[in-house]
């Protein structure tokens, strides 16, 4: 919207203007701003803490794919067709509403689990609040489940959230993940609530360390946190992640109103990040799957 204003301002260069001189003065400032606007965005993203990239290898990569589902219907066409064409190893979902899924389910196929039923992977687990199920080409093992409890109450929803840690032992060595989805940050109570997530969140990933626990770790999922946020930064620096975006800067990942309009009307919340242990092989958006969030798909080489 900002570079859509400056345009204005440069065509209106060509009219007469009684105050010619304020106005050309305005449009420059206007310059001024978005390149400083520009160069600190840039510079922002660019010092980010970064994953390793993978070099080109003949091994089995480990696909994980998480997307924000918004109560999509799991057997709805374009969700799955995008998985039947991705063909994800591990698939991280957020706001699956997974009682909902069960009784829709149950009405349209008569069983209650979709589990192995292709595309999705044979293993499942989903938190006790419904709102992350896990999907699994490989066991689910050292399974846990952390349920924070929010502050906010309101009469559309409760700022409870869950975060789900496992590993999964691949060909090529195990690794953890943590899929995550916290609570948006749209008043004072909220934010507070988001931080005492990543909180907890960190407390446990420090006392793996502590524990000598040093399997390769995955973080991914709805931060529902900018990548120009310093919470972002200062939770990669304190446990020594690194992050990668789909072709190498931040998109839009959660639109508002229109797929279409995402370039105008969206935010960048959905992230991965990775430690030492883990190279990074590809990372990008997949399509619009009915979501008001597009599936973000990174390829690991652990």
């Amino acid at each position: 919207m900002a570079v859509c204003g400056f345009g204005a301002g440069l065509l209106g260069l060509l009219a007469p203007h009684r105050f010619a001189t304020i106005y050309r003065t305005a449009v420059t400032l206007m310059a001024a701003g978005l390149i400083v606007w520009a160069g600190t965005s840039g510079w922002w993203i660019y010092s980010l803490p970064k994953a390793s990239i993978a070099t080109p290898s003949s091994e089995r990569k480990l696909r994980v794919v998480s997307i924000n589902l918004e109560r999509t219907y799991l057997r709805s066409p374009a969700l799955t067709q995008f998985l039947g064409e991705t063909l994800p190893d591990v698939l991280l979902l957020q706001e699956s509403a997974w009682g909902l899924q069960r009784k829709m389910l149950g009405n349209d196929t008569g069983r209650n689990d979709i589990a192995g039923e292709p595309p999705y992977p044979p293993f499942r687990y989903s938190g006790a609040l419904g709102d992350l199920t896990v999907f699994s080409r490989y066991p689910l093992q050292d399974l846990s489940e952390t349920r924070v409890s929010g502050e906010t109450r309101n009469h559309w929803e409760t700022s409870d959230r869950e975060y789900v840690s496992f590993k999964v032992a691949t060909g090529n060595g195990t690794v953890r993940l943590v899929t995550v989805h916290p609570t948006s940050p749209r008043t004072r109570s909220q934010f507070r609530d988001r931080q005492t997530y990543f909180e907890m969140l960190s407390g446990e990933l420090e006392a793996f360390a502590l524990a000598g626990d040093n399997t390769p770790l995955l973080v991914m999922g709805d931060w529902n946190t900018a990548p120009w946020s310093a919470f972002f930064v200062d939770f990669l620096a304190r446990h020594d992640l690194g992050t990668r975006f789909p072709g190498g800067f931040p998109q839009t990942t959660r639109f508002f109103y229109d797929y279409r309009l995402r370039w105008l009307f969206g935010a960048n919340v959905d992230h991965i990040a990775t430690s030492r242990g883990l190279s990074v092989s590809n990372v990008r958006l997949g399509p619009n799957i009915g979501s008001d969030h597009l599936p973000l798909i990174v390829d690991l080489l652990p």
